[in-house]
């Protein structure tokens, strides 16, 4: 449960079809890693689902703290052996402080729309930079779930990198997103690291 002075925010909702993709892609003992996780619930969705080895990171510290501080009181209540979800303050575009190849699926939930959002040369830029510290940190074969309200054209142009197949859609969502009137198309993508 998050802080009360935190308001949630879930960029793009939380649509249980999300959930069952991301138990498709990955068995409750899969290390986990939600980049640019803000607000999201993803993890704690996940928690609740059994998955085991959960971890988010944001660039926001006094989000990340509060994030932390609300993981040491659920150690309290439930004890240190129950399921912690690490949470990482850091520039995604220059490192995730995780160990190399160790994760099996990055969830990105409107991280890279957010990045890309300017589409320029530096926006490419940026992205490329964040994929390039996915990729460090993704198993072989391991694989990012990208959910975007990007269409293919926006998508391949500035989320693209060589460490990375090239991205189809998965399926289209068609939903209510906060602060919009109008049902939008949110594009679920699997990227494979290349082999």
């Amino acid at each position: 449960m998050m802080d009360a002075a935190l308001p949630l925010q879930e960029w793009y909702g939380m649509d249980d079809s999300i959930i069952a993709f991301i138990q498709l892609m990955a068995k409750a003992s899969h290390v986990i890693h939600d980049l640019g996780c803000g607000q999201s619930q993803i993890c704690e969705r996940l928690r609740a689902l059994g998955y085991q080895d959960l971890s988010g990171s944001d660039f926001s510290k006094v989000l990340i703290d509060k994030r932390n501080e609300e993981e040491k009181k659920r150690a309290k209540v439930q004890g240190e052996r129950a399921t912690r979800i690490k949470y990482i303050t850091c520039d995604l575009r220059t490192d995730i402080p995780v160990p190399a190849k160790s994760v099996d699926l990055v969830i990105d939930k409107a991280t890279l729309d957010a990045i890309a959002y300017r589409r320029n040369e530096s926006a490419r830029d940026d992205v490329k930079k964040v994929l390039g510290s996915v990729s460090r940190i993704l198993k072989p074969g391991g694989r990012i779930l990208s959910i975007s309200l990007n269409n293919d054209a926006i998508f391949n142009e500035y989320c693209i990198h060589p460490d990375f197949e090239p991205a189809r859609p998965t399926a289209k969502i068609v939903t209510k997103i906060q602060g919009r009137s109008e049902p939008a198309n949110v594009y679920i993508r699997r990227l494979k690291l290349r082999e």
